[in-house]
């Protein structure tokens, strides 16, 4: 657990230490192969790491896809499981695959603010879905009002969505 705590930590400090959350969480894995968070928090590292360019989405997303089927595989109801499948997914353009990841990872944890920001950020953007991506923001802002990353994605949803006082309503908070 503390090895996990430890990864978690290394992944959210400022994502500059990814590689060694990756080694965090196998030495979790170590301890208990079972232990699903570690393998959820395994997929969440390596799409972060491709995401922030510590190795190519070819090289990480397969990993990514692997450890979150993993950490499924021992807790069905793992919601950053979920979220890590759904921005796969994305990543490979399969819409309503990723689409029902994401809404059953928010079912199961809604008050996980970081996966309305994936779902908006990697789902309905792209899609050019802008109206629903800037509630979905909203609602993970609602949770999560001091987050500096959710406020920098809400600023470009809204500045894409051409909803530019919006965008600089969210500056201004941010």
């Amino acid at each position: 657990y503390h090895a996990y705590l430890r990864g978690m930590h290394a992944m959210s400090s400022r994502f500059t230490d990814l590689p060694r959350c990756i080694d965090l969480f196998k030495e979790a894995l170590h301890y208990d192969p079972e232990y699903a968070p570690a393998w959820a928090g395994m997929a969440q590292g390596y799409f972060m790491m491709a995401w922030f360019y510590h190795g190519t989405p070819a090289q990480q997303l397969p990993l990514s896809r692997q450890a979150a089927q993993r950490a499924l595989k021992i807790d069905p109801d793992s919601a950053p499981a979920m979220h890590c499948l759904g921005v796969v997914e994305c990543v490979e353009w399969n819409w309503q695959t990723a689409e029902s990841w994401f809404r059953r990872a928010i079912e199961l944890q809604p008050t996980a603010a970081i996966g309305y920001v994936n779902y908006a950020m990697f789902c309905l953007l792209p899609q050019l879905r802008e109206e629903e991506a800037c509630d979905i923001l909203e609602q993970g802002l609602a949770l999560d009002p001091f987050n500096p990353l959710l406020h920098a994605i809400a600023i470009y949803a809204y500045g894409r969505s051409g909803l530019y006082e919006e965008a600089l309503r969210q500056f201004e908070l941010a």
